[in-house]
């Protein structure tokens, strides 16, 4: 079933969706373009300005078309930040961004282009479940010692 979420446009192209644990910030491509060189200072600020410097989790979802996407997809490109490590991460492909976008559309059935070139289905079967769905690659395999500080 659906986790108990909040959404809220908060100005043109720009929408805020609370899901536990994380919150995003969806923003239209077209309104609010990516910014490339700049796009750590810019989620800084823009979690400043929405007062979101207190959230354990921000995720800036732009979305919009883009020259790989196929009919019936939109692509995205999540920025996660997350305050206990205090990290901001470009991802290569993000579940609950794609739930959140889902969510905010209104979408019954939604295809979205992950940046990773993998596709990710959100499907609303009632008005209390979602489904994503996709393939999952591992990318990596190994192990971590990490000394414990005495």
């Amino acid at each position: 079933p659906l986790p108990p979420y909040q959404r809220q446009k908060v100005a043109c192209g720009m929408h805020v969706l609370a899901l536990p644990g994380i919150l995003h910030v969806l923003l239209d491509e077209t309104v609010h373009p990516f910014p490339e060189d700049s796009a750590e200072s810019f989620h800084a600020d823009l979690r400043a300005r929405l007062g979101l410097t207190q959230e354990a989790c921000v995720g800036l979802i732009w979305y919009g078309q883009t020259e790989k996407t196929r009919e019936q997809e939109i692509a995205i490109r999540p920025l996660v930040h997350v305050r206990g490590t205090g990290t901001t991460v470009l991802e290569n492909s993000c579940g609950s961004g794609s739930l959140a976008l889902a969510l905010m559309r209104g979408d019954r059935e939604i295809r979205i282009l992950q940046p990773c070139g993998s596709v990710l289905t959100v499907s609303r079967e009632a008005s209390d479940l979602a489904v994503v769905s996709g393939t999952v690659t591992l990318v990596t395999e190994g192990t971590v010692w990490i000394d414990r500080a005495e």
